[in-house]
């Protein structure tokens, strides 16, 4: 039997782009520990990938500017019953 658990990822206390990625390891570390102790054990730990993006331009003067980014908006670990 499988067991699929979804871990979101929080950003840095005042930071809507620096994924806490210390917080995200203990969440998963804490996840696998309770999964071990029920009998399961991780597959994989996938990661899921979000962006944003802004874009500004002022077409009368031909001139625009934009920029992307993307980051780690949480895990999915995947699991089996030994």
């Amino acid at each position: 039997m499988n067991k699929i658990i979804y871990i979101e990822a929080e950003f840095h206390e005042g930071s809507d782009r620096k994924i806490n990625a210390k917080k995200l390891a203990k969440k998963i570390s804490s996840i696998g520990k309770k999964l071990n102790i029920k009998g399961y054990t991780i597959i994989s730990i996938t990661p899921i990938t979000s962006g944003n993006y802004h874009e500004e331009s002022d077409w009368n003067n031909g001139v625009g500017l934009g920029y992307g980014y993307s980051f780690t908006e949480g895990v999915i670990v995947l699991a089996n019953k030994i």
